[in-house]
């Protein structure tokens, strides 16, 4: 249990700090960044493996890179969902996705 809550407030704070580092991207506070990253983090058990069975074809012809697209458009429902995160683009989104995924693979090589 303690290691989902270092996972849900590491990605957080990569989260917050990720929008602080984007120009077209804004987020309230630390509070609306735990908020975000469970929306995210339920999206991600939810949607990612409809829309990665989906796309699975793209997903190998581009050799896994199309992954990122799919956290991007989560990011962005997310962006859609909560009123206190905003993103301006899907670039910001891309960024932000890949910023997350590479925090969370050190999370998950130092946690596990």
């Amino acid at each position: 249990m303690s290691d989902l809550l270092i996972k849900w407030v590491v990605n957080a704070a990569a989260l917050l700090i990720g929008v602080k580092v984007l120009s077209g991207a804004e987020i309230k506070g630390f509070g609306t960044a735990m908020f975000v990253a469970a929306i995210i983090g339920v999206l991600n058990v939810s949607l990612r493996p409809v829309l990665s069975f989906f796309s699975f074809p793209i997903i190998l012809l581009s050799l896994g890179l199309f992954t990122l697209v799919i956290n991007a458009g989560i990011i962005m429902i997310a962006s859609a969902i909560s009123e206190n995160f905003r993103i301006g683009s899907f670039w910001n989104a891309l960024i932000i996705g890949v910023i997350l995924s590479i925090t969370n693979t050190i999370v998950n090589f130092v946690i596990d």
